[in-house]
């Protein structure tokens, strides 16, 4: 079972959209007691060294493994909400949300699942 997800929005953009769609990801994995989250920073561009970064990512501790079918599916359901896919990292191993069929994304994450001990 993995202790730390990492889930990011894909995409060139993501400067220009703020941190408030992880923001509002992290507060529905909150609200859903998925797990535990920590935010990830981007550094601050060089002409502004003393300003904190935009939030690039979201950790989640998963409390059972269990728990990551739900936070996969929540990750896909966010995908669409922002058109735009979600990057689930766990270990090194990395699955996008977003850029397949309904039948080709389901495969994808089962295979997932199987890799990282999920039930």
């Amino acid at each position: 079972m993995p202790d730390i997800v990492r889930l990011e929005f894909a995409g060139p953009d993501n400067a220009q959209r703020g941190d408030k769609p992880l923001r509002l990801l992290a507060a529905d994995i909150t609200g859903q007691q998925l797990g535990n989250v920590e935010f990830g920073y981007a550094p601050p561009p060089e002409d502004n060294k003393g300003a904190d970064g935009i939030i690039e990512w979201v950790s989640v501790g998963l409390a059972a493994g269990y728990l990551l079918r739900d936070l996969l599916r929540l990750a896909m359901d966010w995908s669409r909400r922002e058109r735009r896919p979600v990057v689930v990292h766990i270990d090194g191993d990395s699955l996008m949300l977003g850029d397949a069929t309904d039948e080709q994304q389901r495969e994808l994450v089962d295979a997932f699942l199987a890799r990282h001990g999920a039930d």
